[in-house]
């Protein structure tokens, strides 16, 4: 409190208190262990940097030679890094929580009245099994949920049909096809998108669809709530009515599907990894 009342000039957002969690050491320590694939085309291998504490990837690069710095900058580019709350808003989208995100970056990561946010959701889970769930396979599905996030985010503004409301529009899409998937009693492979480093056509086309007919649920609120978008898009029945949307899946999306009992023995192989870690 001492923090966040005295500090004028650089505010302290609920964020920078929970950057200490095991949690946040972990996705740190994992983001500058493990090297993405190459994408197509490119020389160098490379992070996706997690800044766990504000100014991190600039002060990674304050006492660093012009040579050093360029190679730090291909093995870390700014486009792949990303912050808490960035994290918050990819993992609560496919957790099919976009009404809490649209509440804002700070509320969807520390909480608010209506839910325990991110960190009470990420507390909860970590003491279950002493933070075994978070792991390298963790890790990688969370970056396949940056990369959609990411290119959902360019698609909808390039739209005809786009006018407004894109951090409403993106979430929602991500949700939607989060439980499109459900209903099939399938999973998103997000290691398949991890290998990648991208999604394919007939997802980005499959994704595209499902943002054109959320930004119509959106900018066309009930007559019997507020006429006001940004709040429409906060409330729990503005899910509910994106959810009931009648949208299909369709055919070229296998190769970015699996079997329950698949996704399920990769997560028990990651855990068991994780203890040995854990272990050493």
């Amino acid at each position: 409190r001492i923090s966040q009342y005295s500090n004028t000039q650089n505010k302290v957002s609920a964020a920078d208190f929970f950057s200490n969690h095991p949690f946040h050491l972990r996705v740190e320590e994992l983001s500058r262990q493990v090297w993405a694939p190459l994408k197509k085309g490119a020389v160098d291998q490379t992070h996706w940097f997690y800044e766990r504490a504000r100014g991190q990837y600039a002060n990674q690069q304050a006492n660093l030679t012009t040579a050093q710095k360029k190679l730090y900058l291909r093995q870390n580019p700014r486009a792949q890094m990303f912050t808490k709350t960035d994290l918050a808003k990819f993992i609560l989208s496919f957790e099919e929580l976009p009404h809490e995100v649209s509440l804002g970056a700070q509320k969807a990561f520390a909480g608010s009245a209506r839910s325990p946010g991110f960190v009470g959701r990420i507390a909860k889970e970590w003491e279950k099994d002493n933070g075994r769930t978070f792991n390298e396979l963790w890790f990688k599905r969370a970056i396949a949920k940056a990369i959609c996030f990411r290119k959902v985010d360019r698609l909808v503004f390039q739209q005809d049909w786009y006018g407004g409301y894109k951090a409403n529009i993106v979430t929602y899409t991500l949700a939607k096809f989060a439980s499109m998937v459900r209903e099939t009693g399938r999973h998103v492979d997000f290691m398949k998108i991890w290998e990648l480093q991208g999604i394919s056509d007939p997802l980005e086309f499959k994704l595209e669809e499902i943002a054109e007919a959320v930004n119509n649920i959106l900018v066309n609120p009930p007559k019997n709530t507020t006429a006001n978008v940004s709040e429409w898009a906060k409330k729990p029945e503005c899910w509910e009515a994106v959810k009931e949307a009648s949208l299909k899946l369709g055919g070229g999306l296998d190769a970015f599907l699996i079997d329950h009992e698949e996704s399920t023995e990769r997560e028990s192989d990651a855990k068991t990894t994780q203890v040995i870690r854990d272990n050493i």
